[in-house]
């Protein structure tokens, strides 16, 4: 009796997992509002040189030396 008890309890919660997972919790993005909002981050991106020139400061001279 315990053994049918529990194969229909993990039945259930099997059952109640598969209903939960199916759900749609809300609209999906379009991929067309996607990609423009990836490439207006892209666009709005900043290299480290233009970044130390706004704030008036130099590299170090160990920047320099890449090689």
């Amino acid at each position: 009796m315990r053994r049918i008890t529990l194969v229909a309890a993990i039945c259930l919660v099997a059952a109640t997992t598969m209903i939960i997972a199916s759900w749609k919790f809300g609209a999906p993005e379009p991929k067309a509002a996607i990609t423009t909002t990836e490439a207006v981050a892209a666009a709005n991106l900043i290299s480290p040189f233009e970044i130390m020139v706004r704030h008036g400061k130099s590299l170090p001279k160990e920047a320099w030396d890449a090689f």
